[in-house]
């Protein structure tokens, strides 16, 4: 089993959009995938996959009062395991105790993908402690990248291995930070970057991730090649001429 967090320096750069939508194309992989949802005190990822009302979630595990997989909801094949949406009912919650609760009931799984808070607070520093592995999530402008600077700190002193860096919501436009920028400022590898889409919000509106709802739109293509970088083998959707158009057709526009 790998653990690995999701981590961004702000809120609103989309590290919960990558989470659900990496832990889909995992499991259509064939991977067994459970994503956690360690923002405890803001929690949005069951928005991702059509729940957010529900009797049972993190806390319950943390304060003794049910298991992992009782919690856990099935969605196509991703056990998603949800934090609740009232804030009070996080208080006092200590996710300290989570990791040994994952080594011990997920036992079987091949990846666990934990959506961390967004910024440095207790419930980030928590969720480092538990992970193997770290993406930060970032978009191209310096607000986004200067507090992930923070976080690449931070994680690394907490001997987290940092994968690397996926930039998001990238417009392809010329006032964005490059790659090769945001990776001189990080001093770490640009693993993805996901264009903008309107396809985003429109797969949220209906509660699911991106790569169902639009499988084969440029930023779902480039979120299988991330997700490829972990699992060690290429997860593509079988493209047909048609397709290869489009996204031809979208690379131009995107550069114009």
């Amino acid at each position: 089993m790998e653990i690995i967090g999701v981590f961004s320096g702000k809120g609103g750069v989309g590290k919960t959009t990558i989470a659900s939508n990496l832990a889909v194309v995992f499991s259509k992989a064939g991977k067994r995938v459970c994503v956690v949802d360690c923002n405890v005190t803001a929690s949005h990822l069951g928005l991702h996959f059509n729940f957010h009302l529900t009797p049972l979630s993190i806390t319950h595990v943390l304060n003794g009062r049910a298991e992992l997989v009782d919690v856990a909801h099935n969605f196509e094949g991703v056990s998603v395991v949800p934090a609740p949406i009232d804030p009070y009912e996080a208080h006092g919650v200590d996710l300290s105790s989570l990791k040994k609760l994952i080594k011990k009931e997920l036992v079987n799984y091949d990846f666990v993908i934990l959506d961390t808070a967004p910024g440095f607070g207790r419930e980030m520093l928590s969720a480092a402690e538990m992970c193997e592995k770290a993406i930060i999530v970032s978009t191209p402008d310096i607000a986004a990248v200067t507090d992930a600077v923070r976080g690449i700190r931070i994680l690394g002193d907490m001997g987290v291995e940092i994968e690397g860096i996926v930039l998001n919501k990238v417009f392809g436009k010329k006032f964005e930070l490059s790659s090769g920028e945001v990776e001189a400022i990080l001093e770490k590898p640009v693993i993805a970057e996901i264009p903008f889409s309107l396809k985003f919000l429109e797969a949220l509106s209906l509660r699911i991730p991106l790569v169902i709802y639009s499988e084969k739109c440029l930023p779902s293509l480039e979120i299988h090649a991330l997700a490829s970088r972990f699992v060690e083998e290429k997860i593509y959707p079988e493209l047909g001429p048609g397709d290869k158009i489009k996204i031809f057709l979208e690379k131009k526009l995107r550069n114009l």
